[in-house]
């Protein structure tokens, strides 16, 4: 049996902007990160995945 693992980072397959940008805010939390606001989040889907980081 041939099992598959598909990666959807841009959002094509499912929309999980919201819940990536809510994951990392409860991680700032947790971790002492600046959270970020939520009128940020179109702008975050902007920019390429390196500059995310």
């Amino acid at each position: 049996m041939t099992k598959t693992i598909i990666f959807d980072f841009d959002g094509t397959l499912v929309e999980s902007g919201q819940v990536v940008f809510d994951l990392f805010n409860s991680f700032a939390d947790k971790y002492k990160y600046t959270r970020m606001p939520q009128e940020q989040s179109d702008y975050i889907r902007t920019i390429t995945f390196k500059e995310r980081f």
